[in-house]
Formats: C-alpha cells, structure tokens, sequence
C-alpha cells in the first residue's frame, strides 16, 4: 500500500517522486537508510549502478561496518528508477552519473539519514490516509508504527521464499547466513505456526 500510494501521489504531482524512488529502492533492495544517505566516506551516486557482462543490473552501496557490497537490482525496479532518473534530468541540466542519487530540493549534496527518514514518513502518511479512506483501520493504525527499517524487512520477508538464503544473506549485507535464518525464516515458521492452530482434524 505504502508503494501504490506513492505512485499515486507521483501521478499526481512531481514533488512526490523523489518519495516514490526512495520507498522503492528501501523496499526492493532490502536496504538500511543509512545505505542511501550521504556520509562523510561515502556518497551514494547514479554511477554507483552498474551492469555486468550476463546484463544483469547491481547498486554499490556501503554497508554496516564500512563494507562495500553490490546488491542485485531485479528487472523490476528499472521503471522506479528510470522515472527518477527523468525527472532529475528535467529538473536539473548537469544531472549525470556523478549526480547523488537522492538530492536535496534545495542546496547541493546528497541527503542525511534523518531527512531520507523525513521522506519515507511522508509516504507513509500518504498511505495511512489512504488506508483509512478505504477502511483499513487495524492496518492503518498499525503503519503508525512503521519505520525505515520496516520497509526493508517488507521486502526481505517478501523475498524469502522465492530466493536462495546465501543470496538474501548478501543482498542484505549479513555476515552470515545464520542472521538471515533468524531473522527471516524463524519469523516465516511463526506465522506458519500461528496460521497453522486452528487447522481441524
């Protein structure tokens, strides 16, 4: 719902493009917002993308602990960014490969954790509206609650059953394996668990 309705307030009016990139990348790549801020080693920008050999798309980011890891970017999320990416050249003739991938709409760089936050409740506020417009009460109460974070673990948990734990593990940037299992397929075994009790005999 957070997605849709960011589309549809990009729909409506420019200055809602920049949250629906922002939602989408989050969500997709499963990444942490810190990994889509500017830092003082690190400043996220379009050349960061890139394709290999096979065709298939990538996004350098940096992670937790300082380390660089190349998130696998799925077919899906090339109309998010390619949207983007034409309303940035719109808005801004020297817009390139070394642009930051999130700007600021006023002063230069790219943005901070805490306004790249900013961006993300404005999305989420949007969809609140529109969950108890249609009636989605217990769910829009509960995105009331919802962080940056929750959109990462949105799409990680969307994911988890679909793709091999080695390349979930890596596209999140865990260390290990184990993190991934905990994390996600323990919580999966949960809801199973919990959907599971009123089966009948």
């Amino acid at each position: 719902m957070c997605l849709e309705s960011a589309q549809t307030a990009a729909d409506s009016s420019p200055d809602h493009e920049r949250t629906l990139f922002v939602i989408a990348m989050l969500k997709t790549l499963y990444l942490r917002v810190s990994e889509l801020s500017d830092r003082a080693n690190w400043q996220p920008a379009w050349k960061h993308f890139w394709q290999d050999s096979d065709g298939n798309n990538w996004l350098k980011v940096l992670g937790k602990g300082n380390k660089i890891r190349d998130i696998s970017v799925p077919n899906a999320l090339s109309p998010y960014i390619d949207r983007y990416q034409k309303y940035r050249g719109s808005i801004n003739t020297t817009f390139g490969v070394n642009s930051t991938l999130v700007s600021k709409n006023r002063g230069t760089g790219g943005m901070t954790s805490r306004q790249l936050r900013r961006i993300v409740q404005q999305g989420f506020d949007l969809a609140y509206d529109r969950m108890m417009t249609e009636g989605f009460t217990e769910e829009a109460k509960a995105l009331r609650e919802a962080t940056t974070h929750w959109l990462r673990h949105t799409g990680a948990s969307q994911d988890i059953a679909t793709r091999p734990l080695k390349h979930m593990a890596d596209d999140l940037g865990h260390a290990s394996m184990g993190t991934t299992d905990q994390v996600y397929i323990q919580s999966d075994m949960k809801e199973r668990a919990r959907s599971g009790k009123t089966r009948e005999v």
